[in-house]
C-alpha cells in the first residue's frame, strides 16, 4: 500500500512539473514574439594575442552587410546567417551569436591565428592553421617565423603543408623557437637555418616534416659532433634515408 501511494505521489509531482514547464515555455514564447533587439555585446575571445579586428569593425560589418540589428524583432534575426557572414571575413575564424531574454544580442568572435608569415619582394601574408592566407595589418603584425623568397601563396596544398609544418614546430619542445630563417624557391622547396647552427638545411617540399627533422637531429648528434669531420655549410635532408653534406 505504501509503495502504491508513493508511486501515485511521484506521478503527480512529475505531471505538475511537466505542466509548469509547458506554461513557462508558452509564456516565454508569447513574450519573445514581440521582443526586439535592444543592443549588442561583442566579445573578442583572443584580443590579448590577436588584433586583426575590433568591436567597432564588427559592428560596422553588421550594419553594412547584415542590415543592422538594433530594434529588430529577435525572431527575425537569422543567427546562422549572421555567423556565416562574419566567418567570410578573412580575419575571423569562429563566431557564435545568441540572444538573452532581455533582447541583448551577444557575439563571441575568435580571430584567425597566424602560424607563419609568407614574404615575397612585394607582398606579405599570414597563414592560419588551415593554410588560408590573409593579409598583414598595416598597424599591427605578429612577430612569427617567416618564409621568404618565392612562397607559393596561390597553391592551397602547399600553404596547407607549410601551415602544418609551422604548427608542428610550435608544438615540439625540441624545435620550438630554434628555426630562425626559412627561404623558399619558386618550386616550393624550403631551406632553413637554426638559431644555434651555421649550416643551411635543405628540407625540400614541406612534407614528411617529422622524418626530416629527425635527420637534422641525427646530423647534429652523429656527424657534426664528430671531431674528425670537417664543418659543413649545407646539409640536404630531403631524400629518403639520406643525409647529404657539403
Amino acid at each position: 500500500m505504501k509503495n502504491r501511494l508513493a508511486n501515485i505521489i511521484s506521478c503527480c509531482i512529475a505531471a505538475t512539473a511537466v505542466t509548469v514547464t509547458a506554461i513557462g515555455l508558452t509564456g516565454s514564447r508569447a513574450g519573445r514574439d514581440n521582443l526586439r533587439c535592444k543592443d549588442i555585446e561583442i566579445k573578442l575571445l583572443d584580443s590579448a594575442s590577436n588584433m586583426f579586428t575590433t568591436r567597432e569593425n564588427i559592428s560596422r560589418i553588421l550594419n553594412e552587410e547584415f542590415g543592422g540589428y538594433r530594434n529588430r524583432l529577435v525572431d527575425s534575426v537569422n543567427l546562422h546567417r549572421l555567423e556565416s557572414l562574419m566567418k567570410k571575413h578573412k580575419y575571423i575564424e569562429e563566431c557564435c551569436a545568441y540572444f538573452t531574454p532581455d533582447g541583448m544580442l551577444h557575439m563571441e568572435v575568435r580571430q584567425c591565428t597566424p602560424v607563419i608569415k609568407l614574404e615575397t619582394d612585394s607582398t606579405k601574408w599570414y597563414l592560419d592553421r588551415k593554410g588560408e592566407c590573409f593579409p598583414i595589418m598595416k598597424d599591427w603584425s605578429s612577430g612569427i617565423l617567416s618564409v621568404k623568397g618565392s612562397p607559393r601563396i596561390r597553391d592551397r596544398k602547399w600553404t596547407s603543408r607549410v601551415a602544418g609544418m609551422a604548427t608542428w614546430l610550435e608544438n615540439e619542445d625540441k624545435w620550438k623557437g630554434r628555426v630562425s630563417r626559412i627561404s623558399c624557391t619558386p618550386n616550393g622547396e624550403l631551406t632553413l637555418r637554426l638559431e644555434d647552427r651555421n649550416e643551411r638545411f635543405l628540407i625540400g617540399q614541406p612534407v614528411k616534416i617529422k622524418a626530416k627533422f629527425r635527420k637534422i637531429d641525427r646530423y647534429i648528434e652523429k656527424i657534426a659532433s664528430d671531431s674528425t669531420c670537417r664543418e659543413y655549410g649545407y646539409v640536404n635532408v630531403k631524400y629518403y634515408g639520406q643525409i647529404v653534406c657539403k
